[in-house]
């Protein structure tokens, strides 16, 4: 039983764990859009 819950566990933990990691993906690809469009417009 105690396995069972460890991996319970652990698979949470690495969805958690990629949803972070997609999330600040997504962010950081949105900054880099925003930070772009600025460099071009003072240009």
């Amino acid at each position: 039983m105690e396995n069972f819950q460890d991996s319970v566990n652990t698979g949470g933990l690495k969805m958690a764990s990629d949803l972070l990691y997609l999330t600040m993906l997504q962010s950081s690809q949105h900054y880099n859009m925003i930070f772009s469009a600025t460099k071009t417009r003072q240009i």
